[in-house]
């Protein structure tokens, strides 16, 4: 008897996965039909078709709340593929809440790499407001890593492999940091000068293989270097600062990707 219940239930869910799975290729071909130009610039149909209708089988045994690794990649691949609003949507499925729509008391709170994607989000939206209240939610989060994380951990994984998967998170939230608020100072002064060069630093003492971090730091010391040759007045090292950096860079990449050492040009906004 409970064999035969057993059959049944295994016949009822198979059922429901194969619902689900028509579902979401229904709703992928809408979807196509209706924005043709957007998958024909970019190229993702084929991509976010086997990412939806793997997490929406993926979810039948296990919540978006359980697997929230593979479900911010999906934000992510979304936000950088133009889909805003379905990056908005899974974050919000992974926070549990609307941070827009709830009071002022309960913003912005849950997983830290959650955390960090929404904010991505948010800066993805270019509007003034929205990147000034991001930046400044970043700046708070940097301090709870301050307080939570061990320092010990830190410099444990700061020497681990330099690809994205292995980079920790306190890393790209300095990298982050200090991105942004070059991005927001593009006048720069003494005071912000010295909190990007910081910010900047931190990512790569967070990382020291991580090749963004390096560039992005080499980068800067350009940036600094440029702004006080204007200012008839520069200080000594940031010089060897810049080229250090930048040659660092190359290195973590080449080492990284197993390739020749190659060098290349980034703006700032690359660095964002």
């Amino acid at each position: 008897m409970l064999q035969g219940q057993a059959y049944h239930l295994i016949g009822l869910l198979r059922g429901k996965i194969l619902q689900m799975f028509i579902t979401c290729l229904c709703i992928l071909a809408v979807d196509f039909r209706i924005y043709p130009r957007e998958y024909a610039k970019t190229e993702t149909y084929v991509t976010s078709l086997a990412w939806q209708v793997l997490l929406a089988v993926r979810a039948l045994v296990l919540p978006p709340t359980e697997d929230i690794e593979t479900w911010r990649k999906f934000a992510s691949l979304c936000r950088k593929n133009g889909r805003i609003s379905q990056a908005r949507s899974t974050l919000i499925k992974l926070l549990q809440y609307d941070p827009e729509a709830s009071p002022e008391n309960v913003r912005y709170h849950g997983p830290p790499q959650v955390m960090l994607a929404y904010l991505k989000y948010q800066w993805s939206l270019g509007d003034d407001h929205k990147r000034k209240e991001a930046f400044a939610r970043l700046q708070n989060l940097v301090r709870e890593f301050s307080i939570s994380l061990n320092i010990q951990s830190i410099a444990s994984t700061a020497s681990t492999s330099g690809t994205n998967a292995n980079v920790p998170l306190l890393a790209r939230v300095y990298h982050k940091l200090g991105a942004w608020q070059w991005s927001l100072s593009p006048g720069l002064d003494d005071d912000s000068i010295q909190e990007i060069l910081t910010a900047l630093r931190n990512a790569t003492q967070c990382a020291t293989k991580w090749a963004k971090a390096w560039h992005a730091w080499a980068l800067f010391n350009t940036a600094v270097m440029s702004h006080y040759t204007l200012r008839e007045h520069i200080y000594p090292g940031w010089e060897g600062d810049g080229i250090s950096a930048l040659y660092l860079s190359q290195l973590c990449q080449s080492t990284s990707s197993g390739g020749m050492l190659e060098f290349t040009v980034w703006d700032s906004e690359t660095c964002c």
